[in-house]
């Protein structure tokens, strides 16, 4: 249901198999988000079924060849100490921070907004405090201007939060607005 709801109608099996992933990946990387964000409300997720241990459709990130599905690399990353979560409203971008590290962190979260590989917007570093699960939201970022220009399939935001104090990074992610690259890829085959 989600994959037609998402992509249309697919009748290709091998394609079917591979946005089911996706979807998977979008489900868990969404659910682990809010669960994240809901502290000390809800103090996070506990992830059921890592592994498969025979062929079939199911919740594993891992299959029963032992090949890492989509979701790995997307609930291992949800799991980050610091977790910045990017969303819209409409066109408004807006990000949402927090952290299970004891020690208040001191950030700057760096965004651009790309197209076709290519920044097209450069987002002012916007220093964000961030104290022990609590969850801060970033004013929103409106990219109207942008959509009347570059279509939203068409257009990513790259973010980091670098501590700033050592200059690690502690997060780094990208937002799609529409499909992935693999998605597209997948779709276009």
């Amino acid at each position: 249901k989600e994959i037609s709801k998402r992509y249309g109608e697919v009748t290709d099996v091998k394609k079917w198999i591979q946005l089911s992933q996706h979807i998977q990946a979008i489900a868990l990387k969404k659910d682990i988000q809010a669960h994240r964000l809901s502290a000390p409300h809800c103090m996070g997720t506990l992830f059921w079924q890592l592994n498969d241990c025979w062929p079939g459709p199911s919740w594993s990130v891992i299959d029963s060849d032992l090949n890492k599905k989509v979701g790995y690399d997307v609930v291992q990353k949800q799991f980050s100490p610091l977790l910045v979560v990017a969303d819209t409203i409409g066109n408004a971008l807006h990000f949402s921070l927090t952290s299970d590290i004891v020690e208040t962190q001191e950030v700057l979260l760096h965004a651009y907004i790309i197209h076709q590989h290519k920044p097209i917007l450069v987002l002012d570093a916007y220093p964000v405090t961030v104290p022990f699960l609590t969850h801060v939201q970033t004013n929103p970022i409106d990219l109207d201007e942008i959509f009347k220009v570059y279509s939203k399939d068409d257009v990513s935001a790259e973010y980091h939060a670098i501590h700033t104090v050592s200059g690690d990074t502690l997060f780094s992610d990208i937002f799609y607005f529409g499909f992935s690259p693999a998605e597209k890829e997948i779709l276009n085959n």
